[in-house]
């Protein structure tokens, strides 16, 4: 038997998607759906997808949504499952919902209004405290030297950036609200458009609610001889690191000759519910935990 507990939580979590979908179509947006199996993961270096057959479980629906927007669409959304081999923790399970939108003509500052909104949203629906009306919005370079007393510059490599975000960055961020931490490196952004003032930095964010990083947005890369170079890099990388090199995505690189300037982000469902539901673990939100 479920427990009253669980139970609570499973109408909670059915209230907020329910409230993400409301939300969504009254903004004009489309729901869309991508295949859950590809052929061709994105190759990002820290992100390794599960192999299903003859092809992969897909670790996010980026490439068929940015597929549609250059085929006409202008606005989109979906929640969908998405796989990442080896990610398990108290924030991590290696099967997931992610609630993923792009909007054509926008930036990644658009989306932090989006953000804002749907939260508001959210909280008038299942009726949650609005812890998250007030934002901080702080460039990473200021975070970087502030937590850890060094340049944003002086990385080695993916992995350490990771690491240091993980462990000196995010478990001193304020809480009570919503921080959003901008201008990425671009060299550990390998699908976001570079600042035009700094092409060291990347037009791309992240948002956090009480240290729980909820969503990673950017301004889209539209530069199909950029993308392809950061796309080679990172299949360099991942062979470096003795990792699976996914087949070449050229149906994505394809499209891009037809890709309009553009916004996307992406929010995880499951850390949305774990803030709303105060939970401690991503399993005590899940409907069902075992893999």
């Amino acid at each position: 038997m479920l427990s009253k507990q669980k139970i609570n939580t499973l109408k909670t979590r059915a209230k907020i998607i329910s409230a993400v979908r409301f939300f969504f179509e009254s903004e004009n947006f489309i729901e869309v759906e991508t295949p859950i199996r590809t052929p061709a993961p994105l190759a990002e270096q820290n992100i390794d997808a599960l192999k299903c057959g003859e092809l992969y479980l897909a670790t996010s629906p980026e490439p068929y949504m940015k597929q549609l927007l250059a085929g006409g669409l202008n606005k989109i959304f979906q929640i969908t499952k998405c796989f990442r081999n080896g990610e398990i923790g108290e924030r991590h399970n290696i099967e997931f919902s992610m609630l993923e939108w792009y909007r054509k003509d926008a930036d990644y500052l658009n989306l932090i209004d989006d953000v804002k909104n749907l939260l508001d949203f959210i909280c008038d629906k299942v009726d949650c405290s609005k812890i998250f009306s007030d934002f901080e919005i702080i460039s990473l370079d200021d975070a970087w030297k502030k937590f850890t007393g060094t340049p944003l510059d002086d990385i080695p490599d993916g992995f350490e950036f990771d690491k240091t975000m993980v462990e000196k960055i995010e478990p001193d961020l304020p809480v009570n609200k919503t921080v959003v931490i901008s201008d990425f490196p671009a060299v550990f952004s390998p699908m976001c458009k570079q600042k035009n003032d700094n092409p060291f930095r990347a037009e791309r964010l992240e948002i956090y609610i009480n240290g729980v990083e909820l969503a990673n947005g950017c301004t889209e890369q539209i530069d199909k001889k950029l993308q392809i170079k950061r796309l080679r890099d990172e299949q360099l990388e991942r062979k470096k690191m003795g990792k699976d090199v996914y087949p070449w995505p050229d149906k994505f690189v394809d499209s891009l000759d037809n890709m309009p300037p553009s916004a996307g982000m992406a929010l995880g469902i499951d850390r949305l519910i774990m803030i709303l539901c105060n939970a401690d673990k991503i399993e005590d939100v899940l409907t069902f935990s075992e893999l």
